[in-house]
């Protein structure tokens, strides 16, 4: 008989894999999975993945993650493909693939949105506000303050609910709105007592009583504190003790009671002598606060010997920042003793470290302390040069500050009824563009190719053959797949191979020596070689000569190349992507495309579906470039008439989405009408869209349209014949037609 995973089983081991994941770890291991339904094994993988977490073992995590939104896709499992986007995003941060963070979250809020389950959306939104938060990106992050407090209402008391609550304190604790931050940690708090949630009040607790410090407050902050610590004494929660008596520490060095803080720090150390592996972090901390207590108490000697622990413990560590850091601050007790030499020597570490990693924030503070050190030294022209730095640093801080905080709003796209009204389409006011990842859309089918590209995406070395029609978008999902990739900061070399000559298609993939051939003067390294640790992408490779298609698979099998003219085996380092527009099993059963080139490239196989077979995405795809081309042209937005779109869902897009990116292009260029509808769409584009039924323009509204096209490309037919969609023959027709031969100068 099963064991049935209820509801209240899922919450309990998610709360305790966030405060006691050595236990749930433990619990789910001694699981068996024919013990569960395939939906229960897969929340339990991710429960153990949520421990592994928390435990900082993100790598792991990372890996449960996404197996387990393999099998979330699968399952079509909401509850899965939310947690695992958010838990595969949270272990990216302080790694190089910070960048993966933002697009995984969105897709986290996507799938809950589709899913309707509040609980999900709120979830998924406090992940992104704290990815927000993370970034100070403090104006965006108090716009989902306002989502997350209008899904709160929606909720019933429970974990998430009291969690959301801390996680808007914690936006404001970074904010410094310390009474905003009180009054979230409050609601919090009591929503946890509500729900006897003892593991998750002692955080509150700690956090609430740290924040009443900081407006002074101290009489309250240590009565709250200090009931934290006796309710952590009553549990046995060592951790918690450590934390409270620690904050109480803290809050008396507010007070200037140093004395009394170090007893505090000294009780800390007391609890850590047990633990045999003592948190590296911890420790910095403690002997940070050490090091103030006796530098206010004027005990320099023993200052500096607790800020060289902290110091030593962070290069052990290979924590950089963290001792650039505790190095610049020891830099103020050099100083007071007089050790200018020494002091400069750490202050310009400091400022090679921040100008590295472009912390303005950090630069400001360290280039104050050189201009100090050096006007101290009595090198005055130093200090001044210093400080002109400093005002130019300073300048450029504010105004990047000035720039996140502008909301670039484009005017909104009115989607309007024919006839004139005012309100705008309910259906289009719930839609959202998503073009983060430069694919668009919102439709199921889009989410299951970027979900497919981004679980591609990590494994660098895996083979993706990416099939489509022409138009859909098979290089940008190359490009996804590059991007969010551990080879993301090296080269994308996309190829088209329909392009390449037959005769040089060799030469080109893997280069040739000198002489090789006529013609060949110079050693030219291939497509595979300027790839090399990068991604190569191969389009259109059906169109590769057979006689190539095999030194291509020994190639990809040996991860070896051989230029042309030489008998030297040359090893590479890339991932190959390949695309086609073909039907390439009907090229493998017709004996024009290797079967065994196929399998080495088809390990993941990701299917675009035409834009006629996801019509729910037209309407984004519009929009995007309705907003691109009214940048780019400086032309305002015009009004959409639903005749428009009813027209454009029924087409047959056969250019897919590159075709509905022309035209809107050619919309811009071609017609100034404030509102665009079907007449005008049919009017633009005749030999697209029949006007059958609407009522006919007289010629002259052609002969205008061609005029403006000619214009446009400056005289050059081929240019003008595609920005109006008809053939070169058929443009010189209609110029003929209409006399125009003054507008048309070059053929091509």
């Amino acid at each position: 008989m099963l064991i049935e995973l209820t509801s209240d089983m899922i919450q309990n081991l998610d709360i305790q894999a966030e405060f006691n994941p050595p236990e749930v770890l433990q619990l789910i291991d001694n699981y068996l999975v024919s013990e569960f339904a395939p939906q229960d094994w897969i929340r339990l993988k991710y429960l153990r993945g949520k421990a592994l977490y928390t435990m900082n073992r993100n790598k792991e995590a990372e890996e449960i993650a996404v197996e387990c939104i393999r099998d979330g896709i699968a399952e079509d499992d909401f509850y899965i493909l939310v947690k695992c986007h958010v838990l595969q995003a949270a272990s990216y941060y302080s790694t190089d693939a910070e960048d993966r963070i933002r697009p995984l979250l969105e897709i986290a809020m996507e799938h809950a949105m589709e899913s309707g389950d509040y609980e999900l959306m709120l979830h998924a939104h406090c992940a992104f506000m704290f990815f927000l938060r993370h970034h100070s990106q403090f104006e965006q992050a108090q716009k989902q303050e306002l989502r997350i407090a209008e899904l709160i209402k929606r909720v019933p008391p429970s974990y998430t609910t009291a969690s959301a609550f801390g996680s808007i304190a914690a936006l404001y604790i970074e904010m410094s709105k310390w009474d905003t931050a009180i009054k979230y940690y409050t609601q919090a708090l009591e929503q946890a007592q509500l729900l006897s949630m003892d593991v998750y009040q002692l955080r509150l607790l700690n956090n609430l009583g740290s924040a009443v410090c900081r407006v002074e407050d101290f009489s309250r902050g240590e009565k709250i504190l200090q009931q934290g610590l006796a309710l952590a004494k009553q549990m046995e929660h060592r951790q918690q003790v450590f934390y409270f008596t620690s904050n109480l520490g803290n809050l008396k060095i507010q007070e200037a009671e140093f004395k009394e803080a170090i007893a505090y720090y000294d009780k800390c150390m007391e609890i850590l002598e047990n633990v045999p592996q003592k948190p590296p972090m911890l420790l910095i901390d403690l002997y940070n606060n050490y090091s103030l207590c006796y530098w206010k108490l004027h005990d320099r000697e023993k200052s500096l010997s607790y800020i060289n622990e902290a110091i030593a413990i962070a290069s052990d560590c290979g924590f950089e920042r963290d001792l650039i850091q505790i190095e610049v601050n020891k830099t103020n007790l050099l100083v007071e003793m007089g050790n200018y030499d020494e002091a400069l020597v750490i202050v310009r570490r400091g400022v090679k470290y921040y100008n590295k990693a472009k912390d303005l924030r950090q630069l400001i503070w360290v280039y104050r302390s050189l201009s100090r050190i050096y006007f101290l030294k009595k090198e005055y022209k130093n200090s001044y040069e210093t400080e002109r730095k400093l005002d130019r640093i300073t300048d450029n801080y504010i105004a990047e500050i000035q720039r996140q905080e502008v909301v670039t709003d484009v005017a909104k796209i009115t989607v309007q009824d024919s006839p004139t009204t005012d309100s705008p389409s309910p259906d289009y006011a719930k839609r959202k563009v998503d073009s983060s990842h430069g694919f668009i859309g919102c439709s199921k089918a889009y989410h299951t190719v970027i979900n497919s590209a981004l679980l591609a995406a990590q494994h660098q070395n895996t083979s993706v053959l990416i099939l489509g029609e022409s138009g859909t978008g098979k290089e940008i999902i190359a490009q996804i797949i590059h991007n969010n990739s551990l080879r993301r900061n090296q080269a994308f070399v996309p190829v088209n191979v329909g392009a390449l000559s037959s005769s040089l298609v060799e030469s080109e993939l893997f280069g040739h020596t000198k002489g090789a051939y006529t013609g060949a003067d110079t050693p030219t390294k291939g497509f595979f070689l300027q790839a090399d640790k990068g991604t190569l992408f191969l389009d259109e490779i059906t169109d590769m000569p057979f006689a190539v298609q095999s030194k291509l698979l020994r190639a990809l099998e040996t991860r070896k190349v051989t230029a042309v003219g030489s008998s030297k085996e040359t090893p590479y380092d890339s991932r190959v992507i390949s695309a086609t527009s073909q039907d390439i099993r009907t090229q493998l059963s017709e004996n024009l495309f290797r079967l065994d080139l196929f399998h080495r490239l088809n390990t993941i196989e990701i299917v675009i579906p035409p834009l006629r077979e996801r019509q729910e995405d037209i309407e984004p795809i519009l929009t995007h470039y309705m907003r691109l081309y009214a940048t780019e042209l400086n032309k305002s937005i015009p009004y959409i008439d639903r005749s428009l779109l009813d027209m454009l869902y029924t087409y047959a897009f056969p250019g897919n989405v590159r075709e509905l990116k022309n035209i809107v292009e050619r919309m811009y260029i071609l017609s100034k009408k404030t509102r665009w509808d079907a007449q005008l769409l049919c009017e633009i584009n005749p030999f697209s869209f029949a006007a059958d039924g609407l009522n006919q323009q007289p010629d002259y509204d052609e002969e205008d349209t061609i005029v403006k096209a000619l214009i446009k490309a400056k005289g050059k037919q081929k240019e003008a014949a595609m920005l109006l969609n008809m053939s070169e023959a058929t443009l010189s027709r209609r110029i003929v037609k209409y006399k125009l031969q003054q507008y048309a100068g070059k053929r091509s």
